[in-house]
């Protein structure tokens, strides 16, 4: 549960392989959650070809950012840092995180 002017930094989630978010109540202005390019070769090669490009997409932004709804899960591999904007509703956010990791049962 997000009370309004709460946020969640920067973070990756260790020892998980996927995680997740299951979005319960999502309020107008409460926050979106953003994610960053891990690539390393993100200034080498993307910035370089830039001018050619049309617009960027998954593949080429240096991030990527997602208005969540009710009901809806966004995935994605937990080594990938991410953030969630600041709740700037009066109202409660409330989402479900989650994650998963493989085992060798």
């Amino acid at each position: 549960v997000n009370k309004k002017y709460s946020y969640n930094s920067n973070h990756i989630h260790g020892n998980s392989f996927f995680s997740g978010v299951f979005y319960v109540k999502v309020p107008e202005n409460s926050g979106r959650i953003n994610f960053e390019n891990p690539s390393p070769i993100q200034e080498l090669f993307i910035d370089k070809v830039k001018p050619f490009m049309n617009n960027y997409n998954h593949f080429t932004a240096h991030s990527w950012t997602y208005d969540p709804r009710p009901n809806m899960v966004v995935m994605f591999p937990s080594w990938i840092e991410h953030n969630v904007d600041q709740n700037l509703s009066d109202e409660d956010r409330i989402s479900i995180a989650f994650n998963t990791y493989i085992s060798n049962i």
